[in-house]
Order: C-alpha cells, then sequence, then structure tokens
C-alpha cells in the first residue's frame, strides 16, 4: 500500500493481512530483506520488520521521509525513530511514536520543503505535517480551516498532485468531477484556494504533472458523456488560453472558414452547445448547428491569425465579509458600505465587479481597443466605484466572464461604517 526510500533502506508498508507492519531492507541492499547476516547476526545494517502499536487497527496509508519517517494511517500520523529522533533506526532502537489522531485518506502524502501534506480520513481536509520545537514534536495544521467548502461541496479529494512552476500549487480532482487548487507558499504563509469546471459536462478523475522546459504541466484524465456515448480522455492545462476543451484553428481551417463562413467542430460539441470564439483577440458567442458546426461573422483576411473556440470559463473571486479593525473597535455586526475598490492587476483584460450580496455588476474601466479588434491588456491599479448600501455583511465580487487573461495582484476596499 505505501513505499519509501528512508536512510539508505527502502521501505515498504500495509498488506492486505497485515495493515500495520513495515519492512526495512537492509541499509543500502534494496533488495535484500533478510533479517540477519551471513553469521546470522543482527547488526545495525539489518532489515527491520516493525508494527505500528495501536488499540485499533490502522492501516498504513502513505509514507514521507524527512527527519525521521512519517507513517499516515487511518487512524493517526506516527513518527518512526531511532532512540532518538536525530539516531538512525536500527533493527534493536527502531519505534513508532504516535503524533496526532486525525487519521489518513488512501492518497499519497507530498513531501515538499519542511513539511508533508496529506488529506484527512474523508478527503475534505487538506493537513500541513511540520515538526514544532514548542511541542517537541509534529503537528498536523489545518490548511483549510479559512476555506473548508472547497472540499467539502465537491464530495471530497479522490487524488493529489503538486506543480511546482510556474507557480506552487497543489492540485485536488474533486468527487463531483471538478478540480480544488491551492495555491502554496508556506514561506509567505498563503494558502490560497479556488474551484474548477471542466467544460463540455467533464468529470476529472485523476491528476498529474509533468515536467517541462520552463514549468510544469497538468494533465488530467476527464470523463464525458455524450449522447450517451462515454469517452475517457488525458487533457492538459494550456497556458494563456482561458478556455476548456478547446480547440486552435490552424491557418488552413481560418483561409477555409473565410471562404465558406464557417468551422467544423468535434466532439464533444454537441447541437445548441455556446461555445466562444477569440480569433485575435476579439471574443464572440456561437451556438453550435446540427451538423457541428458554428458560423463566424465576416471577419477581414488580414486579421485572422490567430484562432480558437472552446468552452468558456468564467471566473469569479469573492471576498469574505469585511470586518475591518475601527478607532471603536471590530465592524462585526455593525452596518457599513464599502465605498470602491482598489484593484491592482497584472496583464488584464478588463473585469467585472459588484457586491456579493446583488446581481448587478458593473465593468471595470475598459482598455482601449487596438484597431480593429484586440483589447489591449492594462498593469497597474484600477480604481472600482460602487453604489453600496449600508450593509453588516459587505463583501465584493470580481468576475472575468470572457476567455480573456485576468491576473489580480491585491484588492484594496474602502469602507465606510455607518456613524
Amino acid at each position: 500500500r505505501a513505499v519509501s526510500f528512508h536512510e539508505g533502506r527502502l521501505v515498504f508498508a500495509s498488506t492486505t493481512y497485515e495493515p500495520q507492519r513495515m519492512w526495512f531492507s537492509r541499509s543500502a541492499d534494496y533488495i535484500n530483506f533478510a533479517a540477519t547476516n551471513d553469521n546470522l547476526e543482527v547488526t545495525d545494517a539489518a532489515a527491520i520488520n516493525l508494527v505500528v502499536d495501536s488499540n485499533t487497527v490502522n492501516e498504513v496509508m502513505w509514507l514521507s521521509s524527512r527527519t525521521t519517517l512519517l507513517a499516515g494511517t487511518s487512524g493517526g500520523e506516527w513518527n518512526i525513530t531511532g532512540s532518538s529522533i536525530r539516531d538512525p533506526i536500527t533493527p534493536t532502537t527502531a519505534s513508532a511514536r504516535n503524533q496526532s489522531a486525525h487519521g489518513s485518506e488512501y492518497l499519497e502524502g507530498l513531501t515538499l520543503g519542511m513539511a508533508t501534506l496529506f488529506l484527512q480520513r474523508g478527503g475534505n481536509t487538506l493537513r500541513q505535517i511540520v515538526y514544532s520545537d514548542s511541542l517537541d514534536q509534529y503537528e498536523a495544521l489545518d490548511l483549510t480551516v479559512f476555506s473548508n467548502h472547497i472540499l467539502r461541496n465537491g464530495g471530497g479529494a479522490i487524488d493529489i498532485t503538486y506543480q511546482r512552476l510556474p507557480e506552487p500549487r497543489i492540485i485536488l480532482p474533486l468527487a463531483t468531477g471538478e478540480v480544488a487548487v491551492m495555491v502554496y507558499e508556506p514561506d509567505q504563509q498563503v494558502y490560497a484556494w479556488s474551484r474548477y469546471k471542466i467544460g463540455g459536462g467533464g468529470s476529472v478523475v485523476s491528476a498529474t504533472t509533468v515536467r517541462g522546459s520552463t514549468s510544469y504541466d497538468i494533465y488530467f484524465v476527464v470523463e464525458r458523456t455524450n449522447n450517451s456515448v462515454f469517452t475517457r480522455t488525458v487533457e492538459y492545462i494550456q497556458p494563456e488560453v482561458y478556455m476548456d476543451y478547446y480547440m486552435q484553428l490552424t491557418s488552413t481551417q481560418l483561409t477555409n472558414a473565410i471562404g465558406q463562413g464557417w468551422v467544423q467542430l468535434a466532439s464533444p460539441y454537441e447541437e445548441g452547445d455556446v461555445v466562444k470564439a477569440v480569433i485575435d483577440g476579439s471574443v464572440s458567442d456561437y451556438i453550435v448547428d446540427s451538423q457541428k458546426r458554428i458560423y463566424l461573422d465576416p471577419l477581414p483576411a488580414s486579421n485572422q491569425s490567430i484562432a480558437y473556440v472552446g468552452f468558456n470559463c468564467p471566473s469569479i473571486l469573492q471576498s469574505l465579509p469585511l470586518n475591518p479593525q475601527g478607532t471603536a473597535g471590530t465592524s462585526t455586526g455593525k452596518p457599513k458600505r464599502i465605498n470602491r475598490l482598489g484593484v491592482k492587476v497584472k496583464s488584464s483584460s478588463g473585469f467585472k465587479y459588484g457586491l456579493a450580496s446583488s446581481t448587478d455588476l458593473y465593468l471595470s474601466p475598459a482598455p482601449t481597443l487596438t484597431a480593429p479588434f484586440v483589447p489591449s491588456q492594462i498593469s497597474g491599479d484600477v480604481r472600482c466605484d460602487l453604489r453600496a448600501d449600508f450593509d453588516s455583511e459587505s463583501a465584493y465580487i470580481i468576475t472575468q466572464d470572457e476567455p480573456l487573461p485576468l491576473s489580480i495582484l491585491s484588492v484594496m476596499p474602502e469602507v465606510t461604517e455607518y456613524n
């Protein structure tokens, strides 16, 4: 069930009939699990056979090699050491010490820097286990404490992987087919959660990352059922293309589209689907007809060089209720009003904003259009005035409902407290 390397040994843990047992190979001899040497002597380099002792059956779910060996079980987290935390593990000194009692899901633990991340039993909580000098043991911190609805509302995580570049992200496919993503910057205390839906009725069932030339590419296994036909495909995230299950039109397809006025699509696009087309930065909506075609608006051929067609993926940022500290104390429960937002963006093409409690959205100052199609990208501070009433639960939303870039660096709300 679990495997790791630790202190020059290959370690296996948990079988069907011995779920709490761990087997360590001989030191620097990964395929040798002999408990004695040729002279039948038990030396420090001999193989080790260790059982995690507990009052209940605790299946070992994952192993993580740190200064010591950490083991996540179905009922708690354990520290496997020698006679002390700094001594090597030997057949005569190996011991398992319980550190916490959260319990782990049957998924791999991620070893990142000085921490190990694992999913708690049930898949609704992601924890970070780190060594605490004050406690003199490991403690498992809850990384979903401010966004516990992300995993819970998605039915729990069913897989986990890590993207190192261009940004450190933890990626967790959910039971509902959605994907939860956490930007992970522990040095800056950033644990920022978001959730993604896959277009075309797709459900993500697995995820992994593969190292590329300048970043780690994210790959998904996606299941879809269209017209009673089940498909399972491997798909990947393409940076700077802000739509889902897209197809990039070739120069030949563009040339043909200019002449015939339509583009032929394929599955999973079906009759009646609404898709987005981005042609040289110009965004348009189209409805797929019975022949899986979309009919393009007449466009000058000279401007048709880059074109994508796919499902739209609107993105929404919603704040928690704002409760700033004033001269008279906290504003929690008191009427207050958001007057404006100062939004710092980078290389973005505009957005909409408003109050979370309202359906009215306002368009941010639009970037200029370079003739005749392409919206320019803006970087810097954008002032967003709000027509808000006093409310005890003031929160805002910012959304990008077009397949165009939006990178928010910071949001600074200006809030007035009643009286």
